[in-house]
């Protein structure tokens, strides 16, 4: 009979329990957008698998730490992307309005720098020609607008 060295059956052992303390860890979205996290892989939805730290040793003072601690990374790197996302929807908005600030400002440009008598509505209704350095001003104004909308 074949005699088993202590190594080898040490060895096997330390293989076997290995594999057996590997937990897999999930995570998904269900159909209202709501994270979820699991060992149990959905059928239902598209998952992603987290990858878990190994088990803590036997001593340690909270075994589940450093499954708490991926899941609360992942959902860190979830908020950061969100708030990518809200700042490129925003800065997206913005230059869309400049744009349009920008059309509006030079547009108006043109026409008090083409139009030498320009007309003016007065506060109380009335309309009057503006003079020169009025229309000198508003030149200046509508420049400004220009070089801060049109960059």
């Amino acid at each position: 009979m074949m005699q088993l060295s202590p190594k080898l059956i040490a060895l096997s052992l330390l293989l076997v329990s290995t594999s057996t303390f590997s937990i897999e860890l999930y995570k998904w979205k269900d159909e209202n957008g709501r994270v979820h996290y699991g060992q149990v892989k959905p059928t239902k939805y598209k998952s992603l698998e987290i990858d878990a730290p190994p088990p803590p040793p036997s001593f340690a003072p909270n075994p589940n730490k450093p499954f708490t601690d991926a899941i609360e990374q992942s959902l860190e790197a979830d908020k950061m992307k969100d708030h990518q996302r809200q700042q490129a929807k925003q800065q997206a908005a913005q230059k869309k309005a400049d744009k349009a600030e920008c059309a509006k400002a030079r547009d108006n440009l043109q026409q008090m720098q083409t139009f030498r008598r320009a007309r003016t509505t007065n506060p109380d209704g009335s309309v009057s020609m503006m003079s020169e350095e009025d229309r000198q001003g508003k030149i200046k104004e509508a420049q400004e607008l220009v070089d801060q909308y049109c960059k």
